[in-house]
Order: structure tokens, then sequence, then C-alpha cells
């Protein structure tokens, strides 16, 4: 599933969003995030949008404002040391995890053990809606469970 690449000049700095509450968002001008041991940098195409994005600042009010998005589906830029799995133009998607920074940006930086390749008949856009929906789903049915076991 190796892409092959050409070289490119990535740009030292790109604009996140950055959520308080509110929600309000304001868009900042940061460094392009470098991938540590361990991580991969996503040229981001699509990222999911999530309830506790913006709902976080309720259940914990000493949350500082931050870019809260963890789904992220793209094309890998560069990998960090450690990384053998993945190569620069992979096509990925991928949970942060709140590695450095989150997803509503355009690089994000995840752990190589979150990251998977995506296949060509998954869109980046099917990606980003299915995945944050099946886990919310999951975790609604595990309290009902939970709620309502013997």
């Amino acid at each position: 599933m190796h892409s092959i690449s050409k070289p490119h000049s990535r740009p030292k700095s790109t604009p996140i969003a950055i959520i308080s509450p509110g929600p309000q968002v304001s868009i900042e001008d940061t460094a392009v995030p470098k991938p540590s041991f361990g991580q991969v940098l996503i040229k981001v195409e699509y990222c999911g949008s999530n309830p506790k994005d913006w709902k976080v600042f309720s259940l914990f009010p000493d949350v500082p404002p931050s870019n809260q998005c963890n789904d992220v589906a793209g094309f890998v830029e560069q990998v960090g040391e450690g990384v053998t799995e993945f190569r620069r133009g992979d096509r990925v998607a991928a949970l942060t995890l709140f590695a450095v920074g989150g997803g509503y940006a355009e690089y994000a930086v995840a752990p190589a053990l979150t990251t998977f390749f995506l296949p060509e008949t998954t869109t980046f856009r099917g990606w980003c809606f299915f995945f944050p929906a099946s886990i919310e789903f999951t975790m609604l049915g595990y309290v009902y469970c939970m709620a309502f076991s013997p």
C-alpha cells in the first residue's frame, strides 16, 4: 500500500482551530508539528467533529482552550523515528490522541499505533463520519448494558 511521492517543501507554519468555552473558535497560526518517536505527521484531508470537542469545557472547566479533534484522515507527510510501517504519501486515517495539537489543522501528528491504512474504497470523509459515530454508539451500548445488567 505504499505510494511513491515526489519531494516537496512543506510550509513552516499552518493555521489551526482553537476551541474555547461557548463554544468559540479562533484560528491561530502555529508551527507545523514534527513527529516524535513512534509518531506520524499527516496532511489532513478531512477530520471528524464530535460533541466532546466542544462539550469538554462543560464537563471539565479547567481544560484550557485547545484543538480538541482526534479523528483525521489524509496522507502521511513524515514519519518519526522508529516508524517502519508507513511512508510519505500513504493514505491513512488515525486517532491523534492529543499527540501534538489536534486534527482541526492542515497537519496533525498521531501515534503510529493508532494510524492505519485507509482503503481506496473508503473516502476520507466517510471514515471521519463513520468512525466517531461507531465509537459513540459502542459507548452508548456499553453504558446501557452497565446500567441495566442484573
